[in-house]
């Protein structure tokens, strides 16, 4: 008995001094979500140094000057697991990548490297390593190339776990200078051209929620005059959150208002400038507490053909781009939950005329995620639950029909819960 008794306070003590598993200890929440990011931008064929947006890249991201790639963190929390892939080999020995995730413009722990050689090299993860951030702090990817590699497309992802129970993180990104003495918008969720009116950045949120806080972040300081930034949601202008850059300011916050959004309620980014000298991109960070724990957004927007079948990318986006080769705009995923899909066109299709927007896995399968707007309509939906495994390759597909639709935006939603 005495023996048994020793024991088990041995084995107390012993569970008591052992290190924290990954995830576990410091009181983290079970509702973790993903940043994912693919871009059409290669990586750079010699010795070079690129900076990315992590969670909200855009097509043709790469950028040399870090100011236009970090993103301010609205909640604070530890982002881990930490994994590259490649569209191809990264060629032969000599040849290497190291990706890095940066905080305020440091280096953190929260690194991996994929080094050429004889065989297939197109692959690294961290999955030991945390980088830990403060509200207000910084994010950005940055990739150092050696050697001669070749130019293959990147994509990754990388974990975030809030401090706070059941926190996400919707972002604003816009690398685009936004001019002065004018008004702008952008869409939410993915990196994205501004655009003078607001109906074509609108992008319906496929998950209900409070946003109540929102960090903003200039590339550069407002030299002169202001810019107040603030959120439009149902294409009204929102009272609720909003803040200004003054002069020889670089950041602003507003924590005090509150967003409330249901399922297919749209959302934008907007910006009035009274400042034509400075032309700085701005970084938008929201909190999202979602009213139903674990959920977070995948958000892409693209201007896809009239006339033939497109692919868009999953949480990215550029100047209008959709392309018709799958391969480029397939993204790497986690293991995740597809729960529901929503799509948004800037003008109705037309007479006789519709899209068909869905989900395709690994190039060939299209799941049952997916609906159809025919005119009038400007918008579809659809819930259905459709599980990832990693590295699966995940696409946006729209498909005109045979009479061509009008030329539109397309604002495309998703819902997905880690798994």
């Amino acid at each position: 008995m005495k023996i048994a008794i020793r024991l088990l306070a041995l084995g107390l003590l012993l569970a008591l001094s052992a290190p924290p598993a990954a995830h576990a200890g410091r009181g983290r929440p079970s509702g973790f979500s993903f940043w994912i990011g693919k871009t059409d931008s290669g990586i750079q064929t010699g010795a070079a140094t690129r900076f990315y947006l992590a969670n909200a890249p855009e097509t043709g991201d790469a950028g040399t000057t870090e100011a236009l790639r970090e993103f301010p963190m609205p909640t604070s929390g530890t982002l881990s697991e930490l994994r590259v892939s490649l569209s191809a080999d990264v060629d032969a020995a000599g040849d290497s990548l190291v990706v890095t995730v940066r905080k305020n413009g440091a280096d953190t722990r929260l690194a991996c490297s994929i080094v050429g050689s004889t065989g297939t090299e197109m692959y690294c993860e961290n999955v030991g390593d945390e980088a830990v951030f403060a509200r207000g702090d910084r994010v950005s990817l940055q990739f150092v190339t050696a050697g001669s590699p070749a130019a293959v497309l990147p994509g990754w992802s990388l974990r975030f776990d809030p401090d706070a129970t059941s926190e996400g993180i919707l972002p604003a990104i816009t690398t685009i200078a936004l001019a002065g003495n004018s008004d702008s918008w952008w869409g939410l969720g993915c990196g994205t051209v501004v655009n003078g009116s607001d109906v074509t950045r609108q992008l319906a949120m496929p998950i209900a929620g409070r946003i109540v806080a929102m960090y903003v972040r200039s590339s550069g300081v407002i030299a002169s005059g202001n810019r107040s930034v603030d959120l439009y949601k149902n294409g009204v202008a929102s009272t609720e959150m909003t803040c200004t850059l003054n002069n020889a300011a670089q950041d602003c916050s507003d924590v005090i208002g509150q967003i409330v959004l249901n399922p297919g309620d749209t959302l934008t980014a907007h910006a009035v400038s009274a400042d034509a000298a400075t032309l700085q991109g701005v970084n938008i960070g929201l909190l999202l507490i979602p009213y139903n724990p674990g959920e977070f957004a995948l958000l892409t927007g693209a201007s896809p053909s009239v006339s033939a079948t497109n692919y868009m990318y999953m949480n990215s986006a550029g100047s209008g781009l959709a392309t018709a080769t799958e391969a480029t705009a397939a993204g790497y995923l986690p293991p995740l939950l597809l729960l529901r899909a929503f799509a948004l066109v800037s003008v109705a299709p037309g007479t006789g005329a519709s899209w068909r927007f869905g989900i395709r896995r690994d190039l060939t399968t299209d799941t049952a995620l997916g609906c159809t707007i025919a005119d009038p309509a400007t918008n579809c939906s659809v819930a259905y639950a459709i599980g990832t495994e990693l590295n699966q390759r995940i696409a946006w597909s729209s498909v005109p029909s045979a009479v061509a639709p009008a030329a539109a935006r397309a604002m495309l939603s998703l819902a997905v819960k880690a798994r």
